[in-house]
């Protein structure tokens, strides 16, 4: 969204359709991470909001076409910024369902997976402290970020069995999903995560929080979990999800059916081209007009 302004004057110079593209929608998750900061600095925020309020307004008014990743950011920006619902389409991020895909691979048992940034809002501490009293379990966190230290201080704290494995590349990781029992998203607030995707992609049993972005992909005990966000619900939830192993065949099932039927790339590419070739219709009826 930073950059759209220069998109927007290029609609104006030349006068083609824009369609402006969000896998997360950038205002909504700055208020939303702003929530939950502990170092809240009131004049900053009121400057960002503004700078973000006006480049988001005047972006998405002039956009021919809006693409959002899940319902949330769509009600969000109709009511935020008075836009036509008409000119928004639901479309989920896309994955590479040729790579995370179900591997025969042995998991280990009582085995928790936990891929993102190690920030704030993915709840790391909770998280961590849900498995102070999960006896057996472990759980392996890959990923960077800020508070890796604090993390690895607290779950030394705790005797909490974690660890940190640092940051993996991408086509590692549907190796090392297929080989965990569980993976886990406990965000406090997600956008459209693509590694929630990807997880799920691989058929893996996803335990995910009861937040904006997560549960509007996972339906409890369908295609997935849901938990609260503190870390007695996520103990609860994973504790669950162990004694549940017949259920869980069907859930991964389930999980690895939506992401093909919603996120896979040609799935994806087939909703993108339905809003180029409305824009050509469009464009043949003022043709019409112009000549009648």
């Amino acid at each position: 969204m930073e950059g759209s302004l220069i998109a927007c004057i290029a609609k104006l110079i030349f006068g083609k359709k824009l369609v402006i593209r969000c896998g997360w929608e950038w205002f909504r998750t700055y208020l939303s991470d702003y929530k939950i900061r502990t170092n809240k600095n009131p004049i900053k925020y009121v400057i960002r909001y503004i700078r973000m309020y006006l480049i988001e307004f005047f972006a998405y008014k002039i956009a021919d076409g809006i693409i959002l990743t899940n319902e949330y950011d769509i009600q969000f920006i109709v009511q935020k910024f008075g836009i036509n619902k008409r000119k928004i389409k639901l479309i989920y991020n896309f994955i590479d369902t040729t790579l995370f895909k179900p591997l025969n691979k042995e998991k280990e048992e009582k085995s928790v997976l936990f891929i993102g940034r190690l920030t704030q809002e993915k709840n790391l501490f909770n998280l961590i402290k849900a498995f102070n009293g999960l006896d057996g379990f472990s759980l392996d966190l890959i990923g960077d970020g800020p508070l890796k230290h604090e993390l690895e201080k607290y779950a030394k704290k705790l005797d909490a069995n974690v660890n940190f494995l640092g940051i993996i590349a991408n086509n590692k990781l549907p190796e090392l999903i297929n080989q965990h029992q569980i993976f886990v998203l406990p965000s406090f607030y997600e956008g459209n995560p693509k590694v929630l995707l990807e997880a799920m992609s691989c058929g893996a049993i996803c335990l995910g929080s009861d937040v904006i972005g997560v549960n509007n992909i996972i339906t409890n005990k369908k295609n997935g979990y849901l938990c609260e966000t503190t870390s007695e619900g996520i103990r609860e939830a994973i504790l669950d999800i162990s004694q549940n192993s017949d259920e869980n065949k069907k859930i991964s099932k389930n999980a690895r059916e939506f992401i093909l039927a919603n996120c896979s790339i040609p799935s994806v590419t087939k909703k993108e081209l339905e809003l180029y070739e409305q824009f050509s219709k469009q464009n043949d009826r003022l043709k019409l007009k112009g000549k009648n």
